[in-house]
This record gives C-alpha cells, structure tokens and sequence, in this order.
C-alpha cells in the first residue's frame, strides 16, 4: 500500500531541522536573557530588605547573617574577629526634646562617623533604634578598640545643632569557634558598662 505522508528529501529535512534548531537557540537565549533579568532584581529586593532606610546601613537582619558568617570563618581560620557596638548616650531624651527630625539627624550623622572608620570589608549595621554594631573581621580587640575610639572621639567633636551628643562603645573580640550570638551578648554587655559607668567611654570585653 503506497503511503498517504508527502515525500521530503534530504535537503529539505535538513532545512526544516536547521529551522528548528535556529529557533530553539532563540528560545534558550530569551531564557538567559529573562533569567539574567531575574537574578538581578531578586538581588536588588534582596539588597532592599537588608538595608536600614534611614541611614543606609546594613540591618539587623543583614547582621545575623553577617555575625554568622564571620564566625564560622573565624572558627576556621583563628583569625579574629571584633565586634563593636555603639549606643548613642541620652538619645531617647534628645528625640523628646528635639523631635524625631533631630533625633534622624543624629542618627544619619552618626552613621556617616562609624562608615568613615571602616575599611571596605568591614560592616556597618544600624541595630536597633540608636545602637549600631561594626564588625571587623581580621581585628584583635586591642586594634578594634583603637577604631572604637577614634569614632567616639569623632562623634564627641561633632559641633551638633542643638546640644553636645556622645556615644557610649562596647567591644568584644573572639579568635576561636565561638558561636555569633555569644560574641554578640558580650560586646553587649560590654556597652551596657559603659553606659553604667556615664557613658562617653569604650569598654572592652575581655571573659575570653
């Protein structure tokens, strides 16, 4: 029984295959084109989520992550890592008394102060309300605390608009496989000393 199906030849089987081929490489270029597209704005609502609106900082959420990473790194490589945090003195006071407005200005000029202190690996986080957190990977506590200082004393110059404003520093420093949250309490701890002690001063941590 002759077949019903139309005849093609070589040649035109191989014009329809190079057809499709050509087409399906089209497709797939479409694809990493969208996806390329994708991943970049996956990375920019990524980069939002983890950014303080305010002062442009990392935030808290961005900290955890970043305490945890340096800390495992740090557990590999014993070298150490410093963490400090910095709470700015009678802020709550200040914002009763100026306005939130002010207390914003405070806040954005503060973060400028501990940016210009960091180098290009470090981290800057707002975390929480009036407390920041600088994580230094690759710093002992003795060198962290002469970055602490230059800082407390670049705030305490500042000629602010309204009335003298100082920071009190807490400074904790680890070079083994310490866990992030540990580290964290006791640079903590450390600033809740020096607020105790008057505040306008660092104070190291040094249990370990």
């Amino acid at each position: 029984m002759d077949s019903i199906l139309p005849t093609m030849d070589a040649e035109e089987a191989f014009n329809l295959l190079e057809g499709a081929l050509a087409e399906l490489r089209d497709t797939q270029h479409q694809l990493a084109v969208v996806q390329e597209q994708l991943d970049e704005m996956n990375a920019l609502v990524f980069e939002q989520s983890a950014t303080d609106a305010l002062t442009g900082l990392k935030n808290r959420s961005a900290f955890d992550r970043i305490m945890k990473q340096q800390a495992a790194r740090t557990g590999r490589s014993r070298q150490a890592l410093s963490l400090v945090m910095v709470d700015v003195d009678q802020c709550k006071a200040y914002n009763t008394e100026f306005g939130r407005v002010g207390g914003d200005e405070v806040l954005q000029q503060i973060a400028q102060v501990l940016k210009g202190y960091a180098r290009a690996y470090d981290y800057v986080v707002r975390y929480q309300s009036d407390e920041f957190a600088v994580v230094l990977p690759d710093t002992p506590l003795e060198s962290a605390k002469v970055v602490a200082e230059r800082a407390r004393k670049a705030v305490q110059a500042i000629q602010w608009r309204h009335r003298p404003l100082t920071v009190s520093i807490g400074v904790a420093s680890t070079q083994s496989n310490e866990e992030s949250a540990s580290v964290t309490q006791r640079a903590i701890r450390a600033l809740e000393t020096a607020k105790t002690n008057g505040g306008n001063q660092t104070v190291l941590d040094t249990t370990l």
